[in-house]
């Protein structure tokens, strides 16, 4: 299963034939004779041609329980190569030395079954004959050299020569079990950075030819029936003791089902989506009549305008069967089905835990929109047309546009267009044809005005922008232009005389802004603008060279959530960066570059006097080395660490399987560093001093709570909010465990899923429980 937005389901309709299959075809070592080469292509018993003879099929595999595919499940079966040599030749170096005795394989690249393998001979070459496939993947390993595989950058085009620079590592071993019975699972995939080495033993262990030490592997695990698991090792030197590598795999639940077209045929190679939630959420249905809140038409709008959504995705067989694993803990799946020449299929509603028999997604008749677009000088070629149907987004620019692949399902059409008011309204499709649109876009509601100075002098040429107070709840602070057209895209230019007229506002209140061209002038609500000044700083390195790399530097105001970024040029021996536009406040300046620490100047902002910091000196960085545990002294992986200056991350990164984790270019201590993770509750440290041996970082694992809420008749409360209370709890003590909770207010609000039922991630203790009903606890 891949992992992907929305948008990618959609657009994969138009590019499943040959587009598709031309690009997949150059993605690895593909090798594809031409008719006259493969009659004289020695068969796969032929001599110098090595078969593995103890590789399962793909039968055998699927039969004791591991995939046929560990990646790009959804590549066209029919992917075709342009004709290259009959002839496949690696060559494997180590240092750019020629190693030999490294064993090479080839394999399909839609299935474990190894097709051949060879070693490696005093020149770091192999060579393999010809094959009927058009695409395989080729690895690489040996023991103490990281698994290596083939891919874009190794293969040479039009040659079929493969180089695989190998690099030295460490031997790690590992086991893969069941999470929830802790028993070993034999037969799993094992991926180590794309390249598969498993499968486990009936014991669930694995070997890893080498790891790079100091380097972060990703490493996956994989089987039928479980939910995928990735962990992220850094090695150790080979003189420090590894503790055995264990991935416990979640199960999952398996909805299986066949996609049909409308008459009832099995449909191959349909593309069905699955998502965990229901991505239109609690929007309107555009098969409801009713009028639109103003509230619901804004939410809408900035749903279909920003439309994302996860899901998973997998093509039917041949006969149209397909299956999707769903992690246990959820309790409902929405899928829809997709494919070219048909309209998608109803979006259906699957109960997880009962989903013991097969579902039907069937196709819907097709059937195409035309919109055009007009506004009050006639067609508008700038306007732009999203239209959501099936939580399946479709989105193009243009007077004239035209969308196909649809169904005959309602559907929401919104049509926007700058200086002009947006349309948002329900469409329905005619099946078997193509129904014609048209959208009059009106300039809406007007607001007339002049922009001035401090003095009161009208502003030439200043940009005057607003929208509606639902759909742009805050201006930003320090914009700049471009910024400002992003949030609102309604704008006007001031005339001579400063004077403006700004159409296209919808019938509520609105937010007005103004700027002036010169970027140094800048006003909120009020037009009336202010000038406001400037802070400049100039930078040298401590032997005053020059700058190998870009200055990056951001002002934060105190109080705004707005941060203003700017990078210098490398070829300056003395880079000067100048913010403008700068808000009376409070403020810090921090600047980067790599290879050395991060700096930081507070200054204060006052009237409209410019700023000047001097010259700043960068200062080599430290490397911060270290674990984090939780307080029973067990590694923590997948945490976040994280050095917070003025509001962004200086240095960060995410501990390895073994707790492990690494920050470079940091200033010497005091610093503080913020630690973040699903499972712990998140923490903020100071540091005071780094030890010779590492820092060790302490956390709190998250319990979790899971339940039903039900009404007083037995049946599930669907969408019921509650809260959550740990008893005892004290404020002062809470705010130094957990910073992001806002302790002025301890209760933690739930909010019941679909079926009532709710998991929620707790510190473990007791925890007391009220309803909104409830006037106490």
């Amino acid at each position: 299963m891949t992992r992907r937005g929305l948008g990618a389901l959609a657009g994969l309709l138009l590019v499943i034939a040959g587009a598709v299959a031309l690009a997949w075809s150059q993605r690895v070592g593909p090798f594809a004779p031409t008719q006259d080469d493969a009659a004289a292509a020695p068969s796969a018993k032929a001599p110098g041609h090595v078969t593995d003879g103890t590789q399962p099929t793909d039968a055998a595999l699927a039969a004791a329980g591991r995939r046929t595919s560990t990646r790009d499940a959804d590549r066209p079966a029919g992917a075709a190569a342009a004709a290259r040599p009959t002839t496949l030749r690696v060559f494997v170096t180590v240092n750019d030395v020629p190693r030999s005795g490294v064993t090479v394989r080839v394999r399909r690249w839609d299935s474990l079954e190894v097709l051949a393998t060879k070693e490696t001979d005093a020149e770091g070459a192999c060579e393999f004959p010809s094959t009927d496939l058009p695409v395989v993947e080729v690895e690489a390993w040996a023991a103490g050299l990281c698994p290596c595989g083939a891919g874009n950058t190794e293969l040479e085009r039009d040659t079929n020569v493969v180089r695989l620079e190998m690099r030295p590592g460490r031997e790690v071993v590992g086991r893969v079990i069941d999470a929830a019975s802790g028993a070993p699972v034999a037969g799993a995939s094992v991926v180590v950075d794309d390249v598969e080495i498993g499968p486990t033993a009936a014991d669930g262990r694995f070997r890893v030819s080498g790891l790079e030490p100091g380097v972060v592997t990703e490493i996956v695990a994989d089987h039928v029936g479980f939910a995928s698991r990735t962990i992220q090792v850094r090695a150790a030197p080979p003189d420090v003791a590894e503790p055995p590598l264990e991935l416990a795999l979640e199960r999952c639940a398996v909805i299986s089902g066949i996609v049909r077209d409308p008459d009832g045929h099995p449909v191959p190679f349909a593309l069905v989506g699955l998502a965990a939630d229901d991505p239109s959420g609690r929007l309107p249905s555009p098969t409801d009549d009713g009028p639109l809140s103003v509230q619901e038409e804004a939410a809408l709008a900035r749903r279909i305008t920003d439309w994302d959504a996860d899901v998973d995705e997998t093509r039917t067989a041949d006969n149209g069967s397909f299956s999707l694993e769903v992690p246990t803990g959820r309790s409902t799946a929405w899928l829809v089905a997709v494919e070219h020449g048909y309209g998608p299929s109803r979006v259906m509603q699957v109960d997880v835990p009962n989903a013991m028999r097969p579902v039907e997604l069937r196709l819907r008749p097709i059937a195409g929109l035309q919109i055009e677009v007009v506004g009050p000088r006639g067609p508008c070629t700038s306007a732009s047309v999203q239209l959501l149907q099936a939580w399946l987004p479709h989105a193009d620019v243009g007077a004239h546009v035209t969308f196909d692949d649809l169904s005959d399902e309602p559907a929401w059409l919104y049509v926007s267009a700058r200086r002009l008011r947006p349309v948002l309204r329900r469409v329905v499709p005619v099946p078997g044809a193509t129904t014609r649109v048209t959208v009059s876009l009106d300039e809406g509601r007007s607001v007339e005005g002049q922009v001035v100075d401090e003095s009161g002098a009208p502003l030439a040429d200043a940009h005057v922008f607003g929208g509606d107070t639902e759909q742009h709840a805050f201006l930003p602070a320090s914009p700049g232009h471009r910024v400002a057209y992003s949030r609102f895209p309604l704008f006007a230019a001031t005339n001579s005389d400063g004077r403006f007229r700004l159409t296209g506002l919808g019938d509520g209140a609105c937010f007005l802004g103004a700027s002036a061209r010169d970027e140094h002038l800048w006003s909120r609500v009020r037009i009336v603008v202010s000038r406001r000044p400037s802070v400049r700083a100039r930078f040298v390195t401590a032997t005053g060279a020059r700058f190998a790399d870009d200055i990056s530097a951001k002002v934060r105001i105190q109080g705004s959530a707005t941060t203003i970024s700017m990078r210098a040029g490398r070829d300056e021996s003395e880079p000067c960066l100048e913010f403008s536009r700068i808000d009376d406040g409070d403020a810090v300046l921090v600047a980067y570059t790599p290879g050395h620490a991060w700096v930081t100047r507070a200054f204060v902002v006052r009237g409209s006097t410019d700023i000047d910091l001097g010259t700043i000196t960068f200062q080599p960085g430290i490397r911060v080395v270290g674990r984090v545990t939780d307080r029973a002294g067990r590694p923590v992986g997948d945490c976040d660490i994280n050095s917070t200056v003025c509001g962004d991350a200086a240095g960060s990164d995410t501990s390895d399987v073994h707790g492990r984790f690494v920050l470079d270019d940091f200033p010497p201590p005091p610093f503080e560093l913020e630690l973040y993770g699903e499972h712990i509750l998140s923490a903020r440290v100071r540091v005071t001093e780094v030890p010779a041996d590492g820092l060790r970082l302490v956390v709190t694992r998250r319990g979790r709570v899971r339940g039903q809420v039900v009404d007083a008749d037995g049946a599930p409360a669907v969408e019921r909010l509650f809260y959550l209370r740990r008893i005892g709890a004290d404020a002062a003590a809470e705010e130094k465990t957990d910073p992001d909770v806002d302790h002025d207010d301890p209760w933690q609000s739930v909010v019941s899923g679909p079926d009532g039922r709710f998991e929620q991630p707790v510190e473990p203790g007791t925890w007391a429980v009220r309803t909104d009903d409830d006037e106490a606890e």
